[in-house]
């Protein structure tokens, strides 16, 4: 099956998917693009970058009601692996986990 792109860079096809993030101070839009190599991938980039530090953190204090530290831990561990993953793939720029 084909996939749709919209956007052709150095000889290689993507697509491309644009959101504004925010607004400057005089009110102009601030706008970030997310490439993939089909919409799937275009989407699911955009939101894995919605994820910030205070989601994370939300989310631990959830689990820390109900599961042990070492639970969390473990949990910790294997979301370090991922988001590295994600900074090395090109899918996510920064560590949202300290």
């Amino acid at each position: 099956m084909a996939k749709k792109t919209n956007i052709e860079v150095n000889g290689t096809k993507y697509f491309r998917v644009t959101r504004t993030i925010g607004y400057k101070s005089d009110g102009t839009p601030i706008r970030k693009q997310f490439y993939g190599s089909g919409v799937n991938e275009a989407i699911a980039r955009l939101k894995i970058s919605k994820i910030s530090l205070i989601n994370i953190q939300t989310y631990y204090n959830s689990l820390s009601k109900t599961k042990t530290f070492s639970q969390v831990n473990t949990l910790n561990s294997v979301l370090k692996v991922f988001f590295n993953w994600c900074i090395d793939n090109r899918i996510y720029l920064k560590k949202p986990l300290p």
